[in-house]
């Protein structure tokens, strides 16, 4: 289906001796987008080294991932927590309270102390 006739080979056979000199090279110049695909190509090359991230924020993504990879890595591990509560309160006369609770006033103190681990079956 393809025609591929007027389509010329470009490239050249680099010789090099055993001095490590070569005898015929073709190096592309600076203006090889043009000479290629005229000035459209030569324009997005532009646009994509001017939008391309550098090395400074490229390291900085990778930090943050490397942060994110700790904090996912670290839901992994054990888990102990505690916690206490106290709340000192007046329980009513009249109301559902049984005697001896019944218009005194007491605390109620609660302390806890959680572990878990998660277990990654996947």
């Amino acid at each position: 289906c393809a025609d591929f006739s007027g389509i010329k080979e470009q490239a050249t056979e680099i010789k090099v001796s055993l001095s490590g000199q070569t005898e015929s090279v073709r190096w592309p110049d600076a203006s090889w987008s043009e000479e290629l695909g005229g000035s459209q190509l030569s324009q997005l090359i532009q646009n994509a080294l001017k939008d391309n991230p550098g090395i400074q924020l490229a390291a900085t993504r990778i930090t943050n991932a490397r942060a994110l990879q700790d904090q996912f890595a670290a839901d992994r591990q054990i888990s102990l927590t505690g916690n206490a509560e106290s709340t000192y309160q007046r329980f009513t006369k009249n109301g559902m309270v049984p005697p001896p609770l019944a218009g005194s006033s007491e605390s109620n103190n609660q302390a806890t102390v959680n572990l878990s681990y998660e277990l990654d079956f996947w």
